[in-house]
């Protein structure tokens, strides 16, 4: 089935989106992957995999014990596995008091099988005169155009592996600027409005979201110092 091709504006939107009201520092995922042996079963017809569940090393909640914590990457990797309905365990790490066998086991901290995006920060000070909100306008604006001609979703009908990178920063986004600067997305822009309705009602994303005062907290350090 042919698929929306991704303008060079849609595209932007997910690189440049952190430089929007200063959102922009290098950051790094908190989860590591623990593949487990695969059992193959043979019939005289097919071999049919059968995968024993991953266990995904996630950072664990601030705030609530037993919940997941607000990291965007643990949740891209939590959504795809959900979207393609694939087993998972879950082994909750407290990032202040990593367990010895998680630092022999991933010694750099870093994700092990996502790709590292930008993640987004709140700056301790700014001067709200100094253009970011208006470049954030403007890649927001691109993507509401984007959106309108091929949504719901970036490629289209479908949900796809960019949405569900996107997806996760734009809920920072969202709870973060509207907690700590009173912003949101404007209503001139509906259908970036309704793409985040789409994505973060799903299933998927309701079961790996943070909870919002773990979005808050989490980056309280970085706004309060």
């Amino acid at each position: 089935m042919p698929t929306a091709k991704i303008q060079p504006t849609a595209c932007a939107t997910l690189r440049q989106l952190r430089t929007g009201l200063g959102l922009g520092v290098p950051g790094r995922g908190h989860l590591t992957v623990i593949p487990r042996r695969r059992r193959v079963r043979h019939s005289s017809t097919t071999v049919v995999m059968s995968a024993l569940p991953i266990d995904v090393c996630a950072k664990a909640s601030l705030t609530v014990p037993n919940k997941l914590g607000d990291c965007p990457f643990c949740q891209r990797l939590l959504l795809t596995l959900e979207e393609k309905q694939l087993p998972y365990d879950i082994k909750l790490i407290e990032f202040s008091n990593k367990p010895e066998w998680f630092s022999e086991l991933n010694p750099d901290g870093f994700s092990r099988v996502e790709d590292i995006f930008d993640i987004y920060w709140l700056p301790k000070e700014q001067d709200p005169s100094d253009g970011t909100e208006q470049a954030l306008l403007a890649e927001l604006s691109s993507f509401n155009d984007h959106i309108k001609e091929n949504g719901p979703f970036i490629n289209g009908k479908e949900i796809s592996a960019a949405d569900l990178s996107l997806g996760p920063k734009l809920y920072l986004l969202e709870i973060a600027l509207g907690h700590y600067k009173n912003w949101s997305v404007p209503d001139s822009l509906p259908y970036v409005k309704s793409y985040m309705q789409d994505v973060f009602s799903r299933d998927s994303f309701v079961k790996t979201r943070a909870l919002k005062e773990d979005v808050v907290e989490g980056w309280r350090p970085k706004v309060m110092g």
